[in-house]
């Protein structure tokens, strides 16, 4: 890992770019979030194999295919990131709201079959969070990012036989980063590389969904590469605009059910070495041969179940997902989330939502791998991000 780092720092330093944009960017801005909206957090994001259900379009939209009653989703909640070392108090380095979901879905009135649409907007990143650092040389760094990224997607889904439904949507990434550098050694830092950017992309997602029998399903999603556009202004450099490419997606999954209880599992895979810059200019070429020799492919894992009681339900789940910067044979760091929640059906029409996301965010390095000096930002094992989302899901 160590050897991956001082490659990229010594690209960066040589590169004419204003704000020097590295192989990491790739991975920083392509990555997002296993799950979206609270039903789903709860359980992981497990849902390849197809559920009826908005959020669930996250992972297959074939599974929207299911959906038999007309669905308001609406979902918010709080976050708090920090790091908690063995011996000492919790530092809190950055926290917030945030905007978990806001969509509306329907079935389609067919003779045969059945079929359905939706529209709506789900957050899928945070960029919230400080860095503090001791320099090489005794001085202290410290960094301060804030921003979200977000997808807004029209999905449709029909079934193509009685025990198979397919879907497809089209998404439209936004969001929005910051950052700055506001202290060095302790003083004031006039010459702070601070700036914000404006994301905006799009990408398609496929999927099917099989049912083999009453309690199993089998599913698959395939997901275009997303091209998004990074729009950067800042003072010290006035404003770079830049393209990438993410990779594609491809997972599979399975779901067992019975009347009282599901179990969902699925596994994605990912080659970040496909990651690019998406440019003519010959000074992003070094950082594409730097992704395709250390981002390397992973494969990450969501696994989440439900167990219902009445007017009540209760989940739980948890997903992985490897970081691809390694120079060995496998990854030096995994993302771990742990969650768990619980619905409540408060009428005939409404559903309560409520979710806990525990994320150990394990970092190899934070953001940008240096900031204009050379420095690197080292990350400490024991960061973490905790969120409490509550959602309303309305049928009628």
């Amino acid at each position: 890992m160590r050897r991956l780092l001082l490659l990229l720092a010594i690209a960066a330093l040589a590169s004419p770019i204003a704000f020097s944009q590295t192989a990491d960017d790739l991975f920083f801005f392509g990555r997002r979030g296993p799950a979206t909206g609270a039903r789903m957090t709860a359980m992981g994001g497990a849902a390849v194999a197809g559920l009826g259900d908005w959020n669930a379009t996250y992972a297959n939209p074939a599974g929207l295919g299911y959906l038999r009653s007309r669905q308001t989703v609406v979902s918010g909640g709080v976050y708090m990131q920090g790091t908690s070392e063995p011996g000492y108090d919790v530092d809190v380095e950055a926290e917030g709201v945030s905007l978990g979901t806001a969509s509306f879905a329907t079935p389609i009135p067919v003779a045969r079959g059945a079929m359905a649409v939706g529209v709506g907007y789900s957050e899928t990143a945070n960029y919230a969070r400080g860095t503090t650092d001791y320099l090489s040389g005794g001085g202290l760094y410290t960094a301060r990012e804030s921003g979200f990224q977000g997808e807004l997607s029209a999905a449709g889904a029909m079934a193509i036989s009685p025990r198979a439904m397919i879907g497809f949507s089209v998404n439209a990434p936004i969001g929005h980063y910051s950052f700055d550098e506001p202290f060095i050694s302790g003083d004031e830092n006039p010459a702070s590389p601070a700036f914000d950017a404006d994301i905006y992309g799009a990408n398609v997602r496929a999927g099917l969904s099989i049912e083999v029998t009453p309690a199993l399903r089998l599913g698959l999603t395939v997901e275009s590469p997303t091209l998004l556009n990074i729009d950067e202004t800042g003072p010290s450099f006035g404003r770079n605009e830049y393209r990438i490419a993410t990779p594609w997606r491809v997972a599979a999954g399975f779901m067992a059910s019975s009347p009282r209880a599901l179990v969902s599992a699925d596994i994605e895979f990912v080659d970040w070495s496909q990651a690019r810059f998406v440019t003519d200019s010959p000074d992003f070429d070094a950082e594409n041969v730097i992704a395709d020799r250390f981002l390397n492919p992973v494969l990450n894992a969501r696994l989440g179940g439900e167990y219902r009681l009445g007017a009540v339900a209760l989940r739980a789940g948890a997903a992985f997902q490897p970081d691809p910067r390694f120079d060995n044979f496998e990854p030096d760091v995994i993302r771990q989330h742990y969650s768990a929640g619980i619905g409540l059906q408060v009428s005939q029409s409404a559903r309560l939502d409520v979710a806990f996301l525990h994320t150990q965010l394990g970092d190899s390095v934070r953001g940008s791998l240096f900031d204009e000096e050379g420095y690197f930002l080292w990350d400490v094992d024991h960061a973490f991000r905790s969120t409490l989302q509550v959602g309303m899901d309305m049928r009628f």
